[in-house]
């Protein structure tokens, strides 16, 4: 495919003209135009002998030129964020304004209908756009800043707006500059303020301000170089200058434009070179000569600026662009700017800043750090910070908080992240890195890097692209997966990955002509594109170099998923009515059981840290839970891996619990029944202190969480040394030891602390409901047990089965209170509503929510109890347990004792079916009447947990898989 584009040709000729225009000292810039940059720019006007001119008449017509038929001002049309779109709106509005009430200024000539309909379908637009905002959820740069700033200044030019966030906006803009004073802007000390001055239009003095000028430019960001010349009394050439030497010099087809930052040489080098020479191009394919000269370059503004750069040499620097420097120096062996610099200024407790001040950390910025430190030759000398950063890395996947700040496509961080999380393995591998915990390694990395090839897999396009057909993307996936390609414990998915990046490639060959396309995906003060950087990622996609990690088999030992195993449980699944659409070839059951085997381990190290295994068989289900929760978790969008760890761990102590009342409670309560009432009520009972944590020791998330009251954790000896007192009340005590770490982990969970009063106690009462319904349904199994005459020979299933006549209910009561209470669905539930809800807020507010989704809990107990025991008849016959098919309601009409027993068992069991879909239809009408009232996330968080259920009914159905007692 590479014979089809000359890939090494191209890029030779990328690096030269870069480095013949940095040889000559002409500005590199490669950022896009920006409505936002420009519409200030148009704003600038000068005072002459003439009159006033409007210093930047192209400028106006290029905003003219850009409005949308909506009224909105998008940049190169795409609508990448609200944030962008208000903030390019805003701008653009205000500029019409100015223009429209300052008719006497010379250089621009309009119609003023013309601008006054421009004006209005603007104003509109915008009115429209911020009443439908959602401030809270709203992530950008500076912001909470600029709006503020700019409903202002339309304001002061009679255009007001009210909207339903603006309490909150203010409250965000107060926060923001709660440490603000304009004596911060007078003085020397470095702030990115500097790069936004027309956020303080109004609230600072500019005239004392020229000492920020930096070779004409304030921080090089050409608006807030204009907001300065526009708000200065006296007139500044030099700012001027700037500004015309941007206008003269950017690479753009659009007249009048301007980026938000020029010239951003630094910038634009240092991520080419580190791209293609990650992609494996040699110095000599890229031309040695050219790559020096570029090379030279940043150790020029490496060296003035201390060890540390910016964007460009003399702007403020920053970890990003720092870190992006060193490593394409690295990676030349280029050994003689060392990282000591970067992490002095920008390390910080558990993180690097982009910035120092900085109050949110970047994602895509700590990868880049994590790569520098990692490429240098004595990286051992970082192994601390190295940690911290993995660590840092790793919580924020696990949380799900891994958007970046710099780069909204969440390929561009899947890409960063997998490459330094490789090159961290493969040097551990090889004993470069130090002690690097084996948690870190074994559990946590191993399984990011599964579920990065999962997300990146499961998002490519049937026409194989990824990101909306997006080639700069595409290339992100394509660098990823060709690094996942050589990492040891994926290998089972090798075929896909190749047969993916092989996808992702021609779909490159055949739009070869949109490799510079501006995807508007970066993120300056609004979303910007490089064609640059895309046709750098493209090329380095194209090129068909290995990986050149190596491995000495240490990782392999350690974090290797059963091969057979994962096939025979992937072809099971795949035969489940829920996997019924997946399409022969789809990837998504073969991830799914890969990653819950990584995660299988953490289950098993905390097995026995509550309920111990005493008269149990062989638990051949704590397989099934991390698989169960992998497999439903990607057939929408996934949820964050701390959530799927949550729900693992509950699901694990629940199968856990059942087996425990079943095998140690209801031989117990025979003797004193009343006692194991009295008790559970007793533990699941409001305390009148905070009750103590419990001591459950875990790796969750990221970092060590150890909860303990000062008891030790309940194994099987301590347990067996109980029973073999026998001594009754003995036996109670212990039993009361173990239910109270079971529902002190879960009442005292830290989402549960948080939760609302309310739905504490509906916890609890449910957690309570739950026990019982186990002492309950362990009294109903010895009534049935003696009304079938089973108790002496309970395997004997040759005798045909008995209607439960002794039952106190009718099968329709039993099976939605007992037999669903006993399932732990409805007590999960409210767990899982504590998970995913806010702090001191309740999940489903309001009489319609609360009732759908109680019913929504409700149905989809009851329906995975008809479904589990439709699966279970056989084994809940020979230990005597009551099923469903056990009530006289499905023997009637059918002759006890038949000779056509088996025909009859049928029949029953068709009935049980029957009533099952049923539940699944009335549980399909909550569902979506619920998705009616409540946010999109919400329900699919929604749908993972009923997805989880459902699956679990049907894997009863498929086969038994309980653990019976010994």
């Amino acid at each position: 495919m590479s014979a089809t584009i000359n890939v090494q040709d191209e890029v030779a000729t990328l690096i030269r003209r870069l480095a013949d225009r940095c040889l000559h000292g002409e500005p590199l810039g490669s950022i896009s135009m920006s409505v936002f940059s420009t519409a200030w720019v148009s704003m600038v006007h000068k005072q002459t002998d003439g009159g006033v001119f409007w210093l930047f008449p192209q400028s106006f017509q290029f905003l003219l030129d850009k409005q949308s038929s909506d009224g909105s001002w998008e940049n190169g049309g795409s609508k990448a964020s609200d944030i962008d779109s208000i903030l390019n709106t805003m701008a653009a509005l205000l500029s019409l304004l100015k223009h429209r009430s300052n008719t006497e200024f010379r250089g621009c000539t309009f119609e003023t209908e013309y601008l006054d309909t421009r004006i209005k379908s603007g104003t509109e637009w915008l009115s429209q756009k911020l009443q439908g905002w959602d401030v809270a959820r709203s992530e950008h740069v500076a912001f909470e800043i600029l709006i503020p700033a700019h409903l202002d200044l339309l304001q002061a030019e009679g255009v007001e707006f009210q909207f339903a966030g603006s309490e909150q906006l203010k409250r965000l803009n107060a926060a923001k500059m709660t440490n603000f004073t304009p004596e911060l802007l007078y003085s020397t000390h470095q702030t990115t303020m500097i790069h936004s001055l027309e956020a303080f239009v109004g609230k600072v003095d500019f005239n004392r301000l020229k000492h920020r000028l930096e070779s004409g430019s304030m921080m090089f960001s050409p608006s807030s170089t204009a907001a300065y010349l526009m708000n200065t009394s006296v007139w500044d050439d030099e700012a001027e200058a700037y500004l015309q030497m941007v206008l003269d010099k950017t690479e753009v087809s659009d007249i009048g434009g301007f980026p938000d930052a020029y010239p951003s040489e630094v910038f634009d080098i240092s991520w080419v070179l580190s791209t293609l020479l990650g992609a494996g191009f040699s110095r000599e394919q890229l031309g040695m000569s050219h790559v020096e000269s570029l090379a030279n370059h940043l150790e020029l503004v490496l060296r003035r600026g201390g060890g540390v750069t910016g964007f460009t040499l003399g702007v403020m620097p920053d970890a990003d662009d720092t870190s992006k420097s060193i490593l394409s120096l690295q990676q030349l062996g280029r050994h003689n700017t060392n990282p000591d610099q970067m992490v002095r200024m920008f390390d910080s407790a558990n993180c690097f800043r982009t910035y120092q001040a900085e109050r949110n950390s970047s994602f895509s910025a700590n990868c880049n750090v994590l790569m520098a430190l990692l490429h240098f030759p004595d990286s051992i000398r970082y192994s601390e910070t190295i940690h911290k950063v993995l660590d840092y890395l790793c919580t924020a996947w696990f949380t799900g908080t891994t958007r970046d700040k710099w780069n909204a496509s969440e390929q561009y961080s899947y890409m960063l992240l997998a490459q330094g999380l490789i090159l961290a393995l493969s040097l551990w591998d090889r004993q470069a890195l130090g002690s690097l915990p084996t948690d870190l390694i074994c559990h946590r990395i191993s399984l990011v890097l599964a579920q990065i090839l999962s997300c990146t897999l499961l998002n490519q396009q049937k026409s194989g692209s990824w990101g909306s057909g997006s080639c700069e993307i595409t290339a992100y996936s394509i660098l990823t997966l060709k690094d996942l390609l050589s990492v040891p414990f994926l290998s089972s998915m090798a075929h896909e990955i190749s047969t993916a990046i092989e996808a992702g490639r021609q779909y490159l060959v055949i739009n070869r002509g949109r490799w510079a396309d501006l995807s508007y995906i970066w993120v300056e003060k609004v979303m910007y594109g490089s064609a640059l950087l895309a046709q750098t990622y493209c090329l380095a996609a194209m090129h068909n170099s290995k990986p050149t990690y190596t491995w000495t088999g240490t990782l392999a030992a350690l974090v290797y998923p059963p091969m057979e195993k994962s096939i025979k449980y992937t072809q099971f699944f795949s035969r489940l009515p829920l996997y019924s659409h997946l399409e022969k070839g789809n990837p998504t059951l073969k991830l799914s059981v890969l990653e819950g085997y990584l995660l299988l381990p953490r289950l098993k190290a905390l097995r026995l840290d509550i309920f111990p295994r005493k008269n149990m068989a062989e638990d051949k289900w704590l397989e099934y839970i991390p698989l169960t929760w992998t497999c439903c978790n990607y057939l929408n969008v996934p949820v964050n891996t701390e959530l799927v760890i949550e729900m693992m761990i509950l699901s694990m102590l629940n199968y856990q619990a059942d087996e425990y009342m079943e095998a140690v409670v209801g031989t117990h309560q025979s003797r004193k029944p009343d006692a194991v009432q009295a008790l559970i009520h007793k533990i699941c009972a409001e305390p009148t202190v905070p009750p103590p944590l419990i001591p459950l020791k875990r790796q969750f998330a990221g970092s060590e969480v150890t909860e303990s009251n000062g008891a030790t954790n309940g194994t099987a000896s301590d347990e067996a040394n109980a029973h073999n007192q026998g001594d009754t009340d003995a036996e109670l005590t212990t039993i009361e030891e173990v239910l109270t770490k079971y529902t002190t982990y879960i009442v005292n969970h830290r989402s549960v602390r948080r939760a609302p009063a309310r739905t504490r106690t509906r916890l609890r009462r449910e957690l309570a409901t739950f026990l019982s319904a186990h002492v309950t349904q362990n009294s109903d199994n010895e009534l049935f047990a003696k009304e079938t005459r089973f108790e002496n020979n309970a395997k004997d299933q040759s005798q045909p089965r008995q209607p439960f006549t002794a039952a106190h209910y009718s099968f329709y009561q039993w099976v939605r209170t007992t037999s669903a209470d006993h399932t732990s669905g409805p007590f999960s539930w409210i767990f899982y509503e504590c998970l995913i809800g806010k702090t001191g807020e309740e999940t489903w507010k309001g009489a319609k929510r609360s009732y759908l989704a109680e019913e929504v809990g409700r149905r989809l107990s009851t329906m995975c109890r008809m479904y589990n025991d439709y699966g279970s008849a056989a084994r809940d016959r020979a230990e005597t347990n009551v099923n469903s098919l056990d009530f006289p309601e499905f023997f009637e009409g059918i002759g006890a004792g038949s000779d056509e027993e088996e025909e009859e068992e049928d029949r029953r069991k068709a009935d049980l079916m029957y009533l099952a879909e049923y539940e699944r239809e009335c549980l399909n009408r909550a569902i979506s009447q619920l998705g009616e009232l409540v946010e999109k996330e919400v329900m699919k968080k929604v749908r993972l947990f009923v997805n989880v259920t459902d699956l679990y009914g049907q894997i009863y159905v498929a086969r038994d898989i309980a653990s019976r007692m010994k």
